[in-house]
């Protein structure tokens, strides 16, 4: 009989000891009462479709293709805030293959490729219809979507003078896009410089 007792006694301390070692975990946690949720210690979730809330003091930071550029922003890049035009400074065209005749025709050119103005650019460009390579003409029909901003160095060959400049275009297409010709100048007869061709 004592071996019995003995038996179930060592039989219900192994289960105690059992059931205290399962229940360690939820030791340090408290039960709630009985019809009460367990509070959580998970950030909530956020809805589908939205993205959680930041509480760490500063704001969201906003995707960069999500909105339009800052007001500010009036450099060409934006197709909303393009402004077209001539935005060349003629005070820094400093090259000594430009002089002040040159730089006075090419400043004119540009001028009646933006205006537009189709006898002066025809009168600066006389051989215009078959050497018009870069195909100027569409500046002329569209000036609202060309604005000039540098003209690069300049270079002598062949007895004329080619001078790049470049700029930025705006179409329903491409957006917002660099380009840069080449103007071809070379002296009339009457040392007037005339734009020769345009690649």
């Amino acid at each position: 009989m004592n071996k019995r007792i003995f038996f179930l006694f060592t039989v219900v301390i192994l289960a105690f000891m059992a059931a205290c070692s399962g229940n360690t975990k939820n030791a340090a946690e408290p039960v709630p009462p009985a019809g009460q949720e367990t509070p959580s210690t998970e950030e909530p979730s956020a809805p589908a479709g939205e993205k959680p809330a930041q509480d760490n003091g500063k704001e969201p930071v906003q995707d960069s293709n999500s909105g339009k550029e800052p007001a500010g922003n009036a450099d060409g890049t934006n197709p909303d805030l393009f402004k077209s035009g001539l935005f060349i400074d003629w005070n820094s065209v400093d090259d000594p293959l430009i002089d002040d005749r040159l730089k006075t025709a090419l400043q004119s050119f540009l001028t009646a490729v933006t205006k537009p103005d189709e006898a002066s650019y025809e009168k600066i460009f006389p051989n215009h219809a078959t050497e018009d390579r870069a195909d100027f003409r569409n500046v002329l029909e569209e000036p609202m979507n060309y604005r000039f901003d540098k003209v690069g160095q300049a270079i002598e060959e062949d007895g004329r003078i080619l001078v790049p400049v470049s700029g930025t275009s705006r179409d329903d297409v491409f957006g917002i896009r660099d380009f840069s010709n080449n103007l071809y100048f070379k002296q009339n007869a009457q040392n007037e410089w005339e734009v020769i061709m345009i690649d």
